[in-house]
């Protein structure tokens, strides 16, 4: 059976003392729920654990071990043709990038966990892209300039924090510190979509982790996700995703 594009798994892993040397024939995002995972990819060494991710090239060995009983990772395996994924992410990154994660992926990784790691295409994709900006090195060729992938980092950001408001393209960009021709520009090269999309898909994927993972009431979880009453937010899940908050809500206390 031919594996998917992208798959995202939660994994455990049994601890040891030694060493264990991998490769594997695809790109692979290595992210801490629990526990670490000391990691050497040619001369570089870093551990995965505590907000801090890194990302692994195909056919490059590395070695690692497993800290602590009961250990978690995400882990996010892709092909580099995988359908919607924006290959201009990938040319800066080297065998062994590690990276930490800034608040909207950590929000992301939590939901992921959350559903464990059984997510649809759009936000396998989603997750992907936003994953990969935050694996971008942040040093550049021209100091003095801001890399664009930090730019749109920060757009990112604004969107995280002001979920639960109103918010428009302009005030985006102006947090970005880009023109909205620029910054909806920068969004569909880096993240593959524009920004009012990326904005309702993160809205999604917070109400979904907050129906899933806590007893908010709906009207509240509508309005911690920027809408307007029960019925838009029960309007755009079953648009978008195909389901209601309560059918989400059951899913989260069945798994819980």
């Amino acid at each position: 059976m031919k594996a998917p594009p992208i798959r995202v798994e939660v994994r455990s892993y049994r601890p040891r003392q030694a060493e264990d040397t991998h490769t594997h024939d695809h790109h692979q995002i290595v992210l801490p729920l629990a526990g670490g995972m000391p990691l050497h990819v040619g001369d570089r060494a870093d551990t995965v654990r505590d907000g801090r991710g890194v990302f692994l090239a195909p056919q490059v060995p590395h070695r690692f071990r497993v800290e602590g009983q009961g250990n978690r990772f995400l882990v996010v395996d892709f092909a580099s043709h995988a359908a919607g994924l924006p290959q201009r992410l990938l040319p800066r990154l080297a065998a062994g990038t590690f990276f930490s994660l800034g608040q909207p992926a950590q929000h992301l990784v939590r939901y992921l966990a959350e559903i464990g790691g059984t997510a649809d295409a759009a936000t396998a994709h989603h997750a992907l892209s936003l994953l990969l900006l935050e694996a971008q090195p942040t040093g550049g060729e021209a100091p003095a300039a801001v890399p664009a992938s930090a730019r749109v980092a920060a757009a990112v950001a604004c969107i995280d924090a002001r979920l639960d408001q109103p918010l428009s393209v302009a005030e985006v960009a102006q947090a970005a510190g880009l023109s909205p021709s620029h910054l909806q520009a920068e969004f569909r090269r880096l993240l593959g979509c524009g920004v009012a999309e990326y904005l309702r898909r993160t809205r999604l994927d917070r109400a979904a982790a907050l129906l899933a993972g806590s007893d908010m009431p709906i009207v509240e979880v509508a309005l911690a996700c920027g809408y307007a009453d029960q019925t838009a937010l029960t309007r755009a899940l079953r648009k978008e995703r195909g389901v209601t908050p309560a059918a989400l809500r059951r899913q989260g206390a069945a798994g819980g």
